[in-house]
């Protein structure tokens, strides 16, 4: 009798987990659905999402949207016919706005004779799309640009070094399995992981003393590594005949009066200046661009209603910023190209 009460016990537990299991996959597909991502055979990335897969936010921003063919964010597709190849990290990415709200979306609309690809993807910081850089060339043949997003130029020494020796490391997928099967039927799952990962991550940082910034970004030790890292990426492209651009966005934080904080390290975006110009690399810094932004309307390119103030991912007026600035100098440097052509005519 005992056993059967006991029995009928964990069965009336079971029902009631998976219920509860079913109905927060529910709703994490309607809140928060990041879905499965893939090794990526090229390359060109770590990983890329499945094709046409769909991608959720209400927790930073709002968006409801399904990925391209290729796993990657883009309303226009031109496998055979790029002109600009946009790289970079979750920012990149874009999922916290709609698709028509994007830097790649943006682009191809202010640069309407010229095709931009997007395959910018979570995680991938400037290390990795460096370490990338030549297979993604190699896949997607643009044909004048490529162009690399990064949140900061305050680089690590040793991410550096380990990418010029081949020892990144690559962001693991899992294709087939039990986690790839749980990922894609069970999306609470990966929800809850992912939350207590990050709680354990905000537990780490409350615990951790803070560090001192000892790094000084002028010394033969950086500037040296940074030179080779910048010419590793620059040398990937040229001998393609393509041009490299890579663009900076700050944080954008305020302070207790209201007023922009400029949280960048001016000798180390002086050495990343620098050392980009010796390189031929364009540089493009929105540091101002933001101040001007936030001075005249008021709006921070970093944050949403639903998030604290400035912090997390470009919003759409970031997006749009980044956009227009990147569009007007590929305009003055193309328009230059054809100045020099009619010169040597």
């Amino acid at each position: 009798m005992k056993s059967s009460k006991t029995l009928l016990w964990f069965g009336k537990a079971a029902l009631a987990g998976g219920v509860s299991i079913v109905l927060l996959s529910m709703m994490t597909i309607i809140y928060n659905f990041t879905g499965v991502h893939i090794e990526n055979p090229t390359r060109a990335t770590d990983y890329m999402w499945e094709p046409k897969q769909l991608k959720t936010t209400m927790v930073e921003g709002f968006s409801w949207f399904k990925m391209d063919k290729n796993g990657y964010n883009n309303v226009f597709l031109q496998d055979n016919d790029i002109d600009i190849l946009l790289m970079g990290s979750s920012h990149m990415e874009a999922v916290q706005v709609s698709k028509y709200e994007n830097t790649g979306y943006l682009l191809n609309n202010y640069l309407k004779e010229q095709q931009v690809y997007n395959i910018g993807i979570s995680g991938h910081a400037i290390y990795n799309c460096v370490d990338n850089l030549e297979n993604a060339v190699n896949t997607y043949k643009p044909k004048r640009y490529v162009i690399i997003e990064t949140s900061t130029v305050e680089l690590e020494i040793d991410s550096m070094e380990m990418v010029l020796n081949g020892t990144y490391p690559h962001i693991v997928s899992y294709d087939d399995g039990l986690i790839y099967t749980i990922q894609k039927n069970i999306p609470a799952i990966k929800a809850l992981y992912k939350q207590v990962e990050e709680w354990k991550t905000s537990q780490a940082k409350v615990t951790d003393f803070p560090k001192e910034r000892i790094q000084d970004y002028t010394e033969h030790s950086y500037t040296d590594i940074l030179k080779d890292f910048l010419s590793k990426a620059a040398d990937s492209v040229k001998n393609k005949g393509v041009k490299l651009i890579i663009f900076y966005h700050p944080d954008t934080m305020i302070d207790e009066a209201g007023n922009m904080i400029n949280t960048t390290d001016s000798t180390a975006l002086e050495a990343f200046q620098t050392t980009c110009d010796m390189n031929g690399i364009m540089f493009i810094d929105m540091t101002e661009t933001f101040q001007r932004l936030y001075a005249k309307e008021h709006i921070l390119a970093h944050g949403f209603s639903n998030t604290a103030i400035g912090e997390g991912h470009l919003n759409a007026a970031g997006h749009k910023a980044v956009s227009k600035k990147i569009a007007s100098a590929i305009q003055n440097d193309c328009a230059a190209q054809e100045e020099n052509k009619d010169v040597f005519k």
